[in-house]
Protein backbone atom coordinates (compact mmCIF):
# COMPACT_ATOMS: atom_id res chain seq x y z
CA UNK A 1 0.00 0.00 0.00
CA UNK A 2 1.43 3.22 -0.83
CA UNK A 3 0.32 6.36 1.35
CA UNK A 4 1.22 9.69 1.28
CA UNK A 5 1.40 10.29 4.90
CA UNK A 6 2.22 8.02 7.92
CA UNK A 7 -0.41 6.15 9.79
CA UNK A 8 -1.34 6.63 12.89
CA UNK A 9 0.55 4.64 15.96
CA UNK A 10 3.41 3.21 14.06
CA UNK A 11 6.27 4.38 16.10
CA UNK A 12 8.16 1.85 18.71
CA UNK A 13 8.29 3.59 21.69
CA UNK A 14 11.55 2.42 21.52
CA UNK A 15 12.57 5.25 18.98
CA UNK A 16 10.43 7.98 20.77
CA UNK A 17 13.73 10.19 21.23
CA UNK A 18 13.96 10.01 17.49
CA UNK A 19 10.47 11.87 17.08
CA UNK A 20 10.61 14.35 19.99
CA UNK A 21 10.40 17.95 19.06
CA UNK A 22 10.58 16.74 15.31
CA UNK A 23 8.66 19.63 13.14
CA UNK A 24 5.70 17.36 12.27
CA UNK A 25 5.47 15.17 14.96
CA UNK A 26 3.83 18.14 17.77
CA UNK A 27 6.98 17.39 19.94
CA UNK A 28 5.96 13.39 20.96
CA UNK A 29 5.89 9.99 19.19
CA UNK A 30 2.79 9.09 19.91
CA UNK A 31 0.82 12.08 17.78
CA UNK A 32 3.15 11.19 14.94
CA UNK A 33 0.77 9.89 12.03
CA UNK A 34 -2.70 10.27 10.22
CA UNK A 35 -5.75 8.49 12.24
CA UNK A 36 -7.76 8.08 9.16
CA UNK A 37 -4.28 6.41 7.24
CA UNK A 38 -4.25 4.28 10.22
CA UNK A 39 -7.88 3.14 9.79
CA UNK A 40 -7.08 1.87 6.49
CA UNK A 41 -4.64 -0.17 6.95
CA UNK A 42 -5.90 -1.79 9.44
CA UNK A 43 -8.78 -2.53 7.51
CA UNK A 44 -7.15 -3.58 4.77
CA UNK A 45 -4.02 -5.38 6.20
CA UNK A 46 -1.59 -4.97 3.72
CA UNK A 47 1.85 -6.61 4.46
CA UNK A 48 3.76 -3.63 2.96
CA UNK A 49 2.87 -0.08 3.57
CA UNK A 50 5.56 2.58 2.11
CA UNK A 51 4.72 5.82 3.19
CA UNK A 52 6.62 9.37 3.24
CA UNK A 53 5.19 13.40 4.26
CA UNK A 54 7.17 13.66 7.48
CA UNK A 55 10.30 13.93 4.94
CA UNK A 56 12.24 10.88 7.47
CA UNK A 57 13.27 7.46 6.93
CA UNK A 58 11.85 4.71 9.19
CA UNK A 59 10.94 1.18 9.54
CA UNK A 60 8.99 -0.81 11.48
CA UNK A 61 6.34 -3.80 11.62
CA UNK A 62 3.42 -3.11 12.99
CA UNK A 63 0.78 -6.33 14.42
CA UNK A 64 -2.30 -5.59 13.35
CA UNK A 65 -3.96 -9.37 14.31
CA UNK A 66 -2.18 -12.35 16.15
CA UNK A 67 -0.27 -13.43 13.65
CA UNK A 68 -0.46 -10.59 11.07
CA UNK A 69 2.47 -8.36 10.84
CA UNK A 70 2.35 -5.37 8.29
CA UNK A 71 5.94 -3.96 7.10
CA UNK A 72 6.40 -0.21 7.47
CA UNK A 73 8.52 1.52 4.88
CA UNK A 74 8.38 5.76 5.63
CA UNK A 75 10.91 7.20 2.86
CA UNK A 76 12.91 10.61 3.50
CA UNK A 77 12.76 13.44 1.00
CA UNK A 78 15.04 13.21 -1.98
CA UNK A 79 17.50 15.50 -0.77
CA UNK A 80 18.58 12.61 1.75
CA UNK A 81 19.47 10.47 -1.10
CA UNK A 82 19.65 6.84 -0.44
CA UNK A 83 17.32 7.33 2.37
CA UNK A 84 14.68 8.76 -0.21
CA UNK A 85 14.15 5.32 -2.56
CA UNK A 86 13.72 1.24 -1.57
CA UNK A 87 13.09 -1.59 -3.70
CA UNK A 88 11.57 -4.47 -2.93
CA UNK A 89 11.40 -7.84 -4.36
CA UNK A 90 8.87 -10.29 -4.19
CA UNK A 91 9.16 -13.71 -3.86
CA UNK A 92 7.58 -16.75 -5.67
CA UNK A 93 5.72 -17.24 -2.34
CA UNK A 94 4.70 -13.79 -1.75
CA UNK A 95 7.49 -12.84 0.55
CA UNK A 96 8.42 -9.16 0.26
CA UNK A 97 11.75 -8.10 1.11
CA UNK A 98 13.69 -4.95 1.18
CA UNK A 99 16.66 -4.77 -1.18
CA UNK A 100 19.62 -2.89 0.44
CA UNK A 101 22.16 -1.53 -2.28
CA UNK A 102 25.43 -2.49 -1.33
CA UNK A 103 27.37 0.86 -0.51
CA UNK A 104 29.28 2.72 -3.44
CA UNK A 105 27.93 0.27 -5.74
CA UNK A 106 26.56 1.60 -8.98
CA UNK A 107 23.20 -0.09 -10.05
CA UNK A 108 21.58 0.00 -13.68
Amino acid sequence: MLLHDWPANIINPIDAKEFEQQRRSRGYYDQVGNEYARMLVDELKPRLVVCGHLHKSYRNQILLNPGNFTDICCLANVLSGRDAISVFHLSKTGKITEVTPEAGKCYK
